[in-house]
């Protein structure tokens, strides 16, 4: 039960709460367009300038609910704190973007346990310069991935770290090869692994609004095909919210809603564990 828990809190705690990655080294999940939208419609791609750098940081607000037969306890999680320095960028002879990343620097607050505060600040001070290198086209599309957790890391990180390290590729988002216009709606499916499992999530993104440079886009995501369940448990995930880039950079600032809901059955019986937690992303 633990390193599933472990699991959701690393998933929720990156961007790709709201979109979970492949690995790079695999083929990548086509992008499904689901609706064009309005006119005029144009190529929706991500451009490319060399020599930038861009701090980031995100926060996480999370309610944990768990309970077993009668029993129900509420865990009243801190908030935390992740700061990224992206950058610098490169751009290659392809035209692919190359982004180093750098986890910089963590931070709790809040919460109601001063005791349950310190085993999360220890748990994730092990994720500080965790460093990585990330190389994508300009549909957004993962082509190569570096990554590594600094030396010294626990054994539980350790163990989970391919969460992480997938939820970085989502740095940006990706988009469809067809002409959009605001409105536009497209969909990406993904496997998020878990402990000795994994649930197909599908991501649906919605153009809300672009103007020059700046988009806006919604976000939803559920669990598809089946309900992510084996012999010891059924995991489901939803999402929403929204984010904002600027095309050519790596700013962007957004909020999201995750609830990840586990039933595990076990020697005491079956618990479940239901995880709400609000994101947010903003230049640092």
């Amino acid at each position: 039960m633990r390193s599933l828990l472990t699991a959701l809190c690393l998933t929720l705690l990156v961007p790709a709460a709201s979109a979970f990655a492949q690995d790079a080294e695999e083929e990548a999940p086509p992008v499904e367009l689901i609706e064009a939208g309005a006119a005029p419609q144009r190529l929706l791609r991500h451009r490319f300038v060399a020599g930038q750098s861009q701090p980031v940081r995100l926060r996480v607000q999370s309610q944990m609910r768990m309970s077993i037969g009668t029993r129900v306890q509420m865990i009243p999680m801190p908030i935390m704190r992740m700061d990224i320095a992206f950058g610098p960028t490169e751009v290659t002879s392809e035209g692919h973007l190359r982004y180093a990343f750098r986890i910089t620097d963590v931070g709790v607050s809040g919460g109601e346990r001063e005791e349950l505060n310190a085993r999360v600040q220890e748990t994730i001070s092990g994720l500080i310069g965790a460093n990585g290198l990330t190389e994508i086209d300009d549909h957004g599309t993962v082509l190569e991935f570096d990554y590594q957790l600094p030396d010294g890391s626990s054994a539980e990180l350790q163990q989970q770290s391919h969460i992480l390290r997938e939820a970085m590729t989502r740095l940006l988002p990706r988009f469809p090869d067809e002409p959009v216009g605001v409105g536009a709606r497209w969909r990406v499916t993904d496997d998020l692994p878990l402990p000795n499992m994994s649930v197909r999530v599908g991501t649906t993104y919605e153009l809300t609004s672009w103007q020059g440079d700046f988009i806006e886009i919604s976000v939803s995501t559920e669990t598809v095909e089946g309900d992510g369940s084996d012999n010891r448990a059924n995991v489901d995930v939803g999402g929403s919210g929204r984010l904002r880039f600027e095309l050519g950079t790596l700013r962007m600032r957004g909020r999201v809603q995750t609830i990840a809901a586990a039933q595990i059955r076990g020697p005491q019986g079956e618990m479940r564990m239901r995880i709400r937690t609000r994101m947010q992303v903003s230049p640092n």
